[in-house]
């Protein structure tokens, strides 16, 4: 494996997954000298890794590609009034 090296290992996730029931993740980002979104991201990559899939119809899923939907819609007739000044 090339890059950062595994900063959350097997053990830390098993505490993790502990202390979840008697804190909250921004106490335990704390224990841990790490932001709530860490502990949050680790938990939710663990979770996929282990064979979670997210539902395809979820809002969170994917990127929406917002370029193609503009132009799509574009039309110089939009446009044209804007560049005269009207």
């Amino acid at each position: 494996m090339t890059g950062r090296p595994k900063v959350w290992t097997e053990d830390k996730l098993n505490q993790v997954k502990f202390l979840m029931n008697y804190n909250s993740m921004s106490e335990i980002g704390k224990l841990f000298d790490t932001t709530k979104n860490a502990v949050l991201g680790a938990l939710y990559r663990d979770k996929v890794k282990n064979g979670y899939v997210p539902p395809p119809d979820s809002k969170y899923t994917g990127r929406k590609n917002l370029y193609s939907e503009r132009k799509r819609n574009f039309t110089w007739l939009s446009v044209y009034p804007m560049l005269l000044g009207y």
